[in-house]
């Protein structure tokens, strides 16, 4: 027991996300704090941040601020926890690179471009495990093509052709290779998990872990509707690419799932829409024990500060029955069955659920379907050379119209007015 080594692995953070216009920051505050917690009470060995740790290429200050906190408290609960930070295909690489160089001494690993050789090397009890860290990759990122440090041009000698790659699959199939082509790979071989069947034989095995951390869109995994928003470019990786490696702890989607045998998605600590409400997602620990040729992995969810939930139902029994003092700050869409129009349902909403972001109701969609219907026949008359010299089939669709915005016929007065801007637009139309 006392040489398993524990390894947290999270990612996509979105630090910075708003959510149709509330500001997600308090929620994703509460969220690091609790991955705090776990951190204090289990202190692991590592923490592996998949990348998407910002919403955008560019974050606000205050997730920046958010970002520099947790990292300082993570040490502070655990002075010697490694911390491994890729960029996804959210966040600005270079932007994250800065001052990489200096975290690295208090063992912070950002890796913003690719590397062959680990970001770490984690040691405990005679037990080893080799982390590399693999970047969201596009072709962006190898604009000037991918050359080793060995064949980096020297003064007065040919520049070495370069490589360019067509597709993400190609890039993410050219970095493993250069992985197992590393040293320290070597190092690593066999693997855990083909170190033999005999548990003694294991036990006495000196084979590093081989553990890597990426992220990308791996072919098998699920995808639910709150993440097309995030997936982007991304193209499909097969995930015959990881079948080297002992963990491989990714990030981009946003459940807690494995698409292959020794592939795991953390997914985002917390959810980000009502499609991820019952999925699992939090923060995933990793446990490698001494003499087991597999990691044993397990979900932790982590409660968050507010939930996001969809309502149905009338206008009047939603009012009476008003949700506990939890429930009211969660992120919520109504739908209402209310046939007839209900006057300004929001204001009276708002004060049981203050987060309301989408309201709709079928009294609303039908009269949007009815006048939808109007001025398709409204047109179809227009169309029509004998509908069309009509003034009475005109008015009429105009107090109809009237009558669905206003709720009521409009007045002597209105339909005065319109029959003289009718008449207008004849003469207009036949000096035309």
């Amino acid at each position: 027991m006392l040489s398993d080594m524990l390894l947290f692995h999270v990612s996509d953070l979105h630090l910075g996300k708003t959510f149709h216009g509330y500001n997600l920051m308090e929620d994703q505050e509460f969220m690091l704090a609790r991955i705090l917690d776990r951190i204090s009470a289990e202190q692991p060995d590592a923490l592996l941040i998949a990348g998407d740790v910002y919403d955008r290429p560019v974050p606000p200050p205050e997730a920046i601020e958010l970002l520099d906190n947790f990292l300082m408290q993570c040490l502070a609960l655990v002075p010697d926890l490694k911390i491994v930070i890729i960029p996804g295909n959210h966040d600005g690489g270079p932007r994250m690179g800065f001052g990489a160089r200096l975290l690295e001494r208090q063992g912070v690993h950002i890796v913003t471009n690719f590397q062959a050789e680990p970001a770490c090397v984690l040691e405990k009890h005679g037990e080893r495990a080799f982390v590399w860290a693999l970047p969201f990759l596009s072709p962006a990122v190898f604009r000037n093509g991918w050359r080793a440090d060995s064949e980096a041009e020297d003064a007065g000698t040919v520049k070495p052709a370069v490589r360019e790659f067509p597709s993400q699959q190609h890039l993410m199939e050219f970095a493993v290779s250069k992985i197992h082509e590393n040293e320290a790979w070597k190092k690593a071989e066999p693997a855990k998990r083909d170190a033999g069947k005999d548990a003694g034989q294991i036990a006495n095995s000196q084979a590093p872990w081989r553990i890597l951390v990426a992220h990308c869109f791996a072919a098998g995994a699920n995808v639910s509707d709150s993440e097309t928003s995030y997936i982007g470019a991304a193209e499909q990786v097969g995930t015959e690419l990881f079948s080297g490696f002992d963990v491989t702890a990714l990030g981009h989607l946003h459940f807690f799932q494995s698409p292959a045998p020794r592939v795991w998605y953390s997914g985002s600590p917390m959810p980000y829409g009502v499609p991820d409400t019952g999925r699992k997602t939090g923060l995933c620990r990793i446990t490698l024990k001494s003499g087991d040729p597999l990691a044993h992995v397990e979900c932790i969810p982590l409660k968050p500060l507010r939930g996001f939930r969809k309502l149905r139902g009338f206008f009047g029994d939603i009012l009476l029955n008003p949700p506990s003092a939890e429930e009211r700050e969660d992120y919520v869409e109504i739908r209402l069955c209310d046939t007839k129009p209900v006057a300004n349902p929001l204001h009276e909403l708002k004060k049981l659920y203050p987060r309301i972001y989408f309201l709709k109701s079928e009294a609303d969609e039908a009269a949007a379907g009815s006048r939808a219907s109007a001025m398709s026949e409204t047109e179809a008359s227009l169309l029509d050379p004998e509908k069309a010299q009509s003034d009475d089939t005109i008015m009429q669709a105009f107090a109809e119209f009237h009558q669905e915005m206003k709720g009521k016929a409009p007045s002597k007065e209105s339909m005065h007015q319109f029959e003289l801007l009718l008449k207008e637009a004849r003469n207009a139309a036949n000096q035309a």
